[in-house]
């Protein structure tokens, strides 16, 4: 099977992907520790892709311990360019409806009581890495360095 480029996280209710085929369930280690739960190697479409139930297949794991690192680490070693994170979250706007798919353009991450960033841990000298990088998919990711 050609190399997945494609990750897709799954948040809460989303913890198997309904039409991968040739399933292949793998388990990578990283130097952060393990993922949330195994990796899910198949064909979506007859595109290569690689799920993972960010809170485990079981919902064992509460946001705070989500291992984020390991689990973007893994997906990284396979060769993905690419992460699509879908999230159930709520919305105080009205015309967003439940079910509604909203892609945001913007997000403030309240989750506490774990790492933050892989800076602290970085091969190369860093003191800032911007946000907009992080969820710009159509672009290639900056080199690394400083901002």
């Amino acid at each position: 099977m050609e190399s997945p480029r494609i990750g897709i996280i799954g948040g809460s209710g989303l913890y198997r992907m309904e039409g991968l085929t040739e399933l292949q369930e793998l388990h990578l280690d990283t130097p952060y520790g393990p993922c949330s739960d195994a990796l899910m190697q198949g064909l979506l479409g007859g595109v290569p892709v690689v799920f993972l139930a960010r809170h485990g297949r079981s919902h064992h794991l509460i946001p705070s311990q989500v291992p984020f690192r390991a689990n973007l680490h893994a997906l990284k070693q396979l060769g993905v360019q690419y992460v699509l994170s879908v999230s159930a979250v709520g919305s105080l706007r009205e015309e967003m409806a439940p079910l509604d798919l909203v892609l945001p353009d913007q997000f403030i991450d309240m989750t506490r009581l774990r790492p933050g960033s892989f800076l602290a841990t970085a091969p190369w000298p860093m003191s800032h890495w911007p946000t907009r990088c992080a969820r710009c998919c159509a672009r290639p990711w900056p080199r690394p360095g400083p901002t």
